[in-house]
């Protein structure tokens, strides 16, 4: 088990939880407090000590990820990384505590819109892709060692009151390289579609990969697709190769209902070549994000190229 003491935040030591507690909180784990259900396991609503919670039953064969998991957020803290209140390791029992988050995941608004969801209008979505920057460019830049996600997605970013968006699910990630090096080997566990090309070929992994995946998420909320698609003759499409057509054209371009400007489907395209890029890291990308070019709605704008490229 890997262990660091993780520089640029204060340790804030996780409450500890009996199984009989969360039991009676969830009552008993029943289907009408259930959240959804991730990779990890099962999320339910319940309430401790007048603080709405979402508990996360972890499955039983992922010990080492909720150790993974305990730690890493124990130790990680900024507004835009989800908070862990607590766990439970009674006996067989493994469970996480999180603070809830009222608006759920952005894969409710971006990949799986229902009836009772808003439609994200252009600046939320902004707001959002910023924010969850933000957050990984504290885990790139602030901490100590670094850290990788290795596992962005709509899924595990969360949004609290004012679609405040805060990265979770850090089961899969990993210490970042120390002592000069650039990057890690290790055995491929992220998702096809979302993870860069020398990852998944070869293990090759550095901060760098975030950069990529990150570049994925951000076409999908720009255009309401997913990462990886089944289309009608039962083949797969990838968003990327995709969106390499509608990348050359200069004028605007209508996805699932909302008008997104070239300058996005550059901003973010430009994402996935340039995690190869040295010098090129998340700040770069806040900047990007926070400074968008001026556009007009009336008239279809030029396509806006990035000013470091």
């Amino acid at each position: 088990m890997e262990s660091a003491n993780i520089a640029g935040s204060s340790s804030i030591v996780a409450k500890t939880f009996t199984f009989e507690e969360l039991t009676n909180t969830t009552r008993n784990f029943r289907d009408d407090c259930l959240l959804g259900e991730g990779g990890c396991g099962r999320v339910y609503k319940g309430q401790l000590h007048e603080q709405v919670v979402a508990i996360m039953q972890v499955d039983q064969n992922g010990n080492r990820k909720f150790l993974v998991e305990v730690l890493r957020l124990n130790l990680l803290h900024h507004p835009n990384i989800v908070n862990i209140i607590g766990y439970c390791a009674d006996r067989d029992h493994r469970l996480l505590v999180y603070k809830y988050m009222p608006l759920g995941s952005l894969k409710d608004y971006i990949q799986d819109p229902s009836p009772s969801k808003k439609q994200l209008d252009w600046d939320t979505r902004m707001k959002i892709a910023i924010e969850v920057a933000k957050g990984l460019e504290f885990l790139h830049d602030k901490a100590q060692p670094p850290v990788i996600h290795c596992n962005i997605n709509c899924y595990n970013i969360l949004l609290d009151e004012g679609y405040h968006a805060k990265l979770s699910g850090f089961s899969l990630a990993k210490l970042g390289p120390i002592g000069g090096k650039h990057h890690v080997y290790i055995k491929f566990q992220g998702v096809i579609g979302y993870s860069a090309p020398e990852y998944v070929m070869t293990g090759e992994l550095s901060v760098k990969s975030d950069i990529y995946n990150f570049g994925v998420v951000l076409l999908e909320i720009f255009t309401g697709r997913k990462a990886m698609e089944n289309s009608t003759d039962g083949d797969e499409h990838n968003l990327v190769e995709w969106l390499r057509y509608f990348c050359s054209y200069n004028n605007s371009q209508n996805f699932n209902g909302m008008l997104i400007f070239p300058f996005s489907l550059k901003l973010s395209f430009k994402l996935v070549p340039l995690h190869l890029v040295k010098w090129w890291t998340l700040k770069n990308v806040v900047e990007c994000l926070s400074n968008p070019p001026k556009m007009h709605v009336s008239s279809p704008p030029k396509v806006v190229h990035f000013w470091m490229i």
